[in-house]
């Protein structure tokens, strides 16, 4: 028999298996699903208010996600691959991983983190070329 330890991270790794099959056959609303996990993780420094905002970076405004930002850019649409915003919300470097303001020590690390499920859902809105 299964430990639940492992039971619940089978399931973890279904649920993306099934997230990731739902959202390339389905558009990713915006407003609904991605806005949330941007407001989460990333307005904190990147938001609205200009007295907080770091790296000259908006992302809650669509120029300001596809602005080149020498080289790069934090969205490229229909290439998640390319994107900084997928590689800061899935980073193994501290330094570079953008924690949720939510989470007192930032995202949990284990498979089991609801975060994996954000990460998909950021990935399959720029797959889905904005």
């Amino acid at each position: 028999m299964l430990s639940s330890k492992i039971r619940k991270v089978i399931a973890v790794y279904f649920a993306i298996f099934n997230y990731q099959v739902l959202f390339s056959a389905k558009e990713v609303d915006f407003t609904k699903q991605v806005r949330p996990i941007l407001s989460e993780y990333c307005f904190h420094c990147h938001g609205p208010d200009k007295g907080t905002r770091e790296a000259k970076l908006r992302l809650d405004l669509s120029a300001g996600a596809l602005k080149d930002l020498g080289g790069y850019s934090a969205v490229v649409p229909g290439k998640p691959e390319e994107s900084e915003l997928v590689f800061r919300l899935h980073s193994d470097d501290k330094d570079e991983l953008m924690e949720s303001k939510a989470e007192p020590e930032g995202r949990a690390q284990s498979p089991s983190s609801e975060s994996e499920l954000k990460v998909v859902v950021a990935r399959a809105w720029i797959a889905s070329e904005i």
